[in-house]
């Protein structure tokens, strides 16, 4: 008398004749929690009902606002049994198609998301909710962002291992991009991600990132390090961490190629949750940075407002003698700049009033030289000229 639902369905149906209701029917277990979506096409209000398996009176119920989005849950389950769900028109007076879309936030029924998980897909029906899970620690930091390109409504919902109310409920900006954390997780996971329209009456392309601030999720720079790469999905998150010892200067240079593109870089602390640095770019960019403290530091990638993606260069070199390449008193190599923004380093133990012979050639760049002292204070520079750099320095 009813039909079996899955526990992550998502289902285009009609009401063909006035009054008519459609039945659901899935096993269930005390504990778990249900999150019920309806919308209705042209004149259809929808209106959910949710019966136990005694079937006696409604566990819950909803009427969504004139033809409106009916919604029930999170909702956690009394007992073990078979659910029934019924499905209609408020007043029974209008006919036409729907949709009606079941999760249970339970890892069978969600797709697993990486600790640095970049996905996009597509919210094909109206009312459709996706659903996602990941597992983590008590106190990892999460990091989440999600870009729809089909309208401003795009709704996320975190929800832990147990209880009813999410811990985070987020509705995109006009732009239609979220973008929340480092969020200190509670509790062990898993956590579970629930990707919708606010109102279930649109569809389209979206794009969801999580990144957890921890080093075996994040991909290694150590003192000094040289990337290319993309940014490939909108929403998405690169993470990457380096060491530093406290009041080490760490230069970061950073360069992409396409125009619509403007990313930034945040800069946290492994041992402190509360620090920040944030540098947004359009194009390239260029600094020393001073580590705050001896720690471990992630460095977050990301374009501003989630919408472009692009190809960029990131280089990372910290000014100490054992993130260095150490040479005596006689240099002679050839080497390749290889990636955008690419830094190479090395090192040359002098005495002061010595007189340097500083020889370089470039073949297809402009060259730059330049010259730190031993407290990371920038000394001297050069730029080729003709492809040639030749100066003696003191």
């Amino acid at each position: 008398c009813s039909q079996a639902i899955n526990c992550n369905a998502d289902l285009g149906l009609s009401l063909i004749n006035n009054a008519e209701m459609d039945g659901f029917h899935f096993t269930g277990q005390m504990g778990q929690r249900i999150i019920l979506r309806m919308e209705g096409e042209l004149s259809i209000t929808a209106r959910l009902e949710l019966y136990g398996p005694t079937g006696v009176d409604p566990l819950a119920q909803d009427t969504g606002p004139t033809y409106g989005l009916a919604r029930i849950g999170a909702f956690t389950l009394p007992a073990d049994g078979v659910y029934f769900i019924v499905a209609m028109d408020n007043s029974g007076g209008f006919t036409g198609d729907y949709s009606i879309s079941f999760q249970i936030l339970d890892t069978a029924c969600s797709q697993a998301i990486t600790c640095d998980g970049d996905l996009t897909t597509t919210i094909e029906k109206l009312a459709e909710m996706d659903a996602y899970y990941f597992d983590a620690q008590q106190g990892d930091r999460v990091i989440i962002h999600a870009n729809s390109d089909f309208s401003p409504d795009l709704q996320l919902e975190m929800y832990g291992p147990a209880g009813g109310a999410p811990l985070q409920n987020i509705t995109a900006d006009p732009s239609g991009y979220i973008s929340f954390g480092p969020y200190p997780l509670p509790t062990n996971g898993p956590f579970y991600l629930v990707l919708m329209d606010d109102n279930g009456n649109n569809t389209g392309d979206y794009s969801i990132s999580a990144q957890i601030l921890r080093t075996s999720c994040t991909q290694p720079l150590a003192c000094s390090g040289d990337v290319g790469t993309s940014i490939a999905n909108e929403a998405e998150i690169d993470g990457y961490w380096f060491t530093a010892e406290q009041g080490q200067k760490v230069l970061i240079r950073s360069s992409e190629t396409t125009s619509s593109f403007e990313p930034e870089i945040r800069i946290f602390r492994k041992e402190d949750p509360d620090y920040v640095e944030i540098f947004p770019f359009n194009g390239y960019l260029e600094m020393t940075y001073t580590a705050v403290a001896t720690d471990t530091f992630f460095l977050i990638f990301n374009d501003q407002d989630g919408s472009n993606t692009g190809n960029y260069g990131l280089s990372i070199q910290a000014l100490a003698a054992g993130c260095v390449a150490p040479f005596s008193c006689t240099l002679d190599t050839a080497a390749t700049i290889g990636f955008l923004a690419e830094m190479d380093a090395y090192l040359l133990a002098g005495q002061a009033g010595q007189t340097t012979l500083l020889n370089v050639y470039s073949s297809s760049f402009t060259g730059r030289l330049a010259i730190y002292g031993e407290n990371g204070n920038l000394l001297a520079t050069f730029e080729t000229t003709n492809n040639i750099i030749q100066q003696q320095w003191q």
